[in-house]
């Protein structure tokens, strides 16, 4: 390629002022300097800066007394020394700051193939109270005189040197075809020199790594014994050690720096297009398909600093991610967050009220700080505590009961709380949550998952949990339940996490999802069958044999222990003991659910006896016809018996369970 379209945009101009333009490829960012402060009809100043946001880089002229990195994210690289190809080709858009306060955003639209004997203005933009250009013919004359291109050998002249020529009536750019960068006077931000210090680190964090298991274990003297989660817990913790220490050890970096002053939307405009369409669409915004993206990210922060929006956006928040977040937007300059500060923040990330850098350091747009200190207010905070229980309160009922009277929930919210709610708060706090997120419908006094509305499933529900009481959870359980999708500190499903990473070498992450699936199948009334079925569906092979007599084993007692809807979310544990007390002489019975389990039961009948139970294979079962031509299509039709149990396949080939199809006639 041999020449760039460039789109020159003065930051913060409303309407936007800009300039499209076209520049020769193989000149440095010394030349390219001249040539931008001609076209933005700026005053030839050495004091310009370029900044490409994404590869953390800054290029400045280089001064023998001046120290080149500013700030631990970018790299400098020096002017005269570096060619503009080796990051145009590959950026999408830099800043440029000629010296004189403003800023320019400049996009690289076009990498072209041909030559062009000089730089030149293709179209305009101006605006009178802002920036009125001159005529594109009086500039495009300029830039024909002063930056005619020719090629030959590098040229590495400072800008000092190519103003002096010009000045002199020198006129001219020399291009070369073959651009080499000289790297002598660059330098690595602290970032950078963090990668090169990768190898180090990672020694490092194996032996650390190495000691902690070993003093976890000291009296077992076995590192299987630590649990996956704790495991986990290890690792990361000394990740985040390792980071901090390589900042304040080896690069000398403490807490905090100078304010980056992150501008929000650079930050949107970072994102991909695609997401900024999906957050285009969750804000509600009209006609913004058709917008490139530099025109997204400003109607989505303009959107976002809107006070009303951003009181609805964060009504959601826990107290803790509040805290943490005026914790954040208090410092002036931002900071380096720890472990757990950066986990509360993560949904002000997502949220684009906080900007996070790829080196972890944190900082809260000024604009952002103004906006929510107009919303900060002790009437908002409670809003937003109670909108933010309710909501997860609605999720426990879609997971406990499936449908609940409205003082069952107000109870449960009054735990959350901490104080009494009236039914006015009730529906207030109801409402506040955004209908898309709302997984219950209120109607007379009930609250109903939306689910069952169809067929009024949630009544058919009900005539099933009628007796039982409502199992009412404390706050921190429903945040376990609500956030993890199941209970990830009971001792069983613990157990089974276990089983999977060790056994089955599942990933972390994946099990903690498959436990999830898992918890949700047996919480409505699904049993082994069906867990086995998703397995299956999942590609998930047991090695051997014993494998899949150990995970036999572990089903019955997870199950014993999952909270389940049809017992409105105590778990058959807890109803087995609030049962009352078996007749003298009799004893609890099993029955089976499937032919698969009918025959593990039977095959252990002697041990089930012996642990007080009695065994009633037939009880769930049916009996029906079969057919069968033993000798072929021409020989005696034979008919029999067999059973078939409610979680078997239905005989009639639909795919169904026999309770779900044939079963129910």
């Amino acid at each position: 390629m041999k020449s760039y379209q460039l789109k020159i945009i003065l930051k913060k101009s409303k309407p936007p002022v800009w300039r499209r333009c076209v520049i020769p490829s193989g000149i440095t960012f010394s030349q390219l300097a001249l040539i931008l402060e001609e076209i933005t009809e700026t005053e030839i100043s050495s004091d310009y800066e370029y900044e490409f946001y994404h590869a953390g880089i800054q290029i400045r002229e280089w001064t023998e007394a001046e120290r080149h990195v500013t700030s631990y994210y970018y790299d400098y690289m020096c002017a005269s020394d570096t060619y503009i190809d080796t990051l145009a080709d590959t950026e999408g858009w830099f800043t440029f700051r000629p010296g004189n306060g403003e800023e320019y955003r400049v996009e690289i639209e076009k990498r072209l193939p041909d030559r062009i004997p000089w730089p030149s203005v293709l179209k305009q933009k101006g605006s009178r109270p802002v920036r009125e250009w001159s005529d594109t013919e009086t500039v495009n004359g300029k830039l024909r005189k002063r930056y005619p291109v020719s090629y030959g050998e590098p040229d590495y002249r400072t800008f000092a040197e190519l103003a002096e020529e010009q000045s002199a009536g020198r006129c001219g750019i020399k291009g070369t075809e073959k651009p080499t960068d000289r790297t002598e006077r660059n330098e690595k931000s602290g970032n950078s020199m963090m990668k090169d210090f990768a190898e180090k680190l990672t020694r490092a964090f194996s032996d650390k790594v190495t000691e902690k298991i070993l003093e976890e274990t000291k009296e077992s003297g076995n590192p299987a014994d630590i649990s996956v989660d704790r495991l986990r817990d290890i690792l990361e913790e000394n990740v985040w050690q390792m980071k901090k220490e390589a900042r304040g050890q080896i690069f000398g970096m403490s807490g905090e720096e100078e304010s980056r002053k992150p501008d929000l939307r650079e930050f949107l405009f970072s994102a991909d297009r695609e997401d900024l369409l999906e957050m285009a669409g969750d804000l509600g915004l009209s006609h913004f398909t058709s917008l490139n993206k530099s025109q997204l990210a400003e109607r989505i922060r303009d959107e976002i600093l809107k006070p009303e929006v951003m009181a609805k956006r964060m009504l959601l928040l826990s107290d803790d991610e509040i805290r943490e977040f005026e914790k954040a937007a208090a410092k002036e300059n931002g900071f380096y967050p720890e472990r757990d500060e950066m986990r509360k923040l993560e949904k002000l990330y997502d949220l684009a009220y906080i900007v996070i850098y790829h080196d972890d350091y944190a900082e809260v747009p000024r604009e952002v700080v103004r906006v929510y200190e107009k919303i900060n207010t002790p009437e908002y905070q409670e809003k937003r505590k109670g909108t933010f229980w309710m909501y997860h309160c609605l999720m426990a009922v879609e997971m406990f009961y499936g449908t609940a009277p409205e003082q069952i929930v107000r109870r449960m919210l009054r735990k959350c709380l901490g104080h009494k709610v009236t039914p006015e708060e009730f529906k207030t706090f109801f409402f506040n949550v955004p209908e898309d997120l709302n997984l219950c419908v209120l109607r007379n006094g009930r609250v109903i998952d939306k689910e069952l509305l169809r067929d009024d499933m949630f009544l058919k529900l009900e005539e099933i949990q009628e007796g039982k009481d409502f199992y009412i959870p404390g706050p921190e359980e429903i945040l376990d339940y609500t956030e993890n999708g199941y209970p990830t500190s009971d001792l069983y499903y613990c157990r089974l996490k276990t089983f999977l990473v060790k056994v089955l070498e599942v990933g972390l992450e994946e099990a903690e999802e498959f436990l999830a699936l898992i918890w949700r199948q047996l919480s409505v009334g699904n049993d082994f069958p069906d867990v086995m079925e998703m397995f299956r569906e999942e590609n998930i092979v047991f090695p051997d044999e014993d494998a899949l007599k150990e995970f036999a084993e572990l089903i019955p007692d997870v199950n014993n222990h999952t909270r389940m809807t049809i017992h409105r979310g105590h778990t058959p544990i807890e109803m087995m003991r609030s049962m009352p007390a078996m007749p003298k002489g009799k004893r609890p019975v099993i029955v089976p659910m499937s032919s698969g389990a009918a025959e593990l039961l039977g095959s252990a009948a002697d041990e089930i006896g012996g642990m007080g139970f009695d065994l009633d294979l037939d009880y769930n079962a049916d009996e029906i016809t079969t057919m069968a031509m033993p000798s072929g299509v021409s020989g005696e039709m034979v008919t029999g018996k067999k059973k078939i149990y409610p979680n078997d396949p239905c005989p009639c080939g639909s795919g169904k369970k026999y309770k779900k199809c044939c079963g129910k006639k």
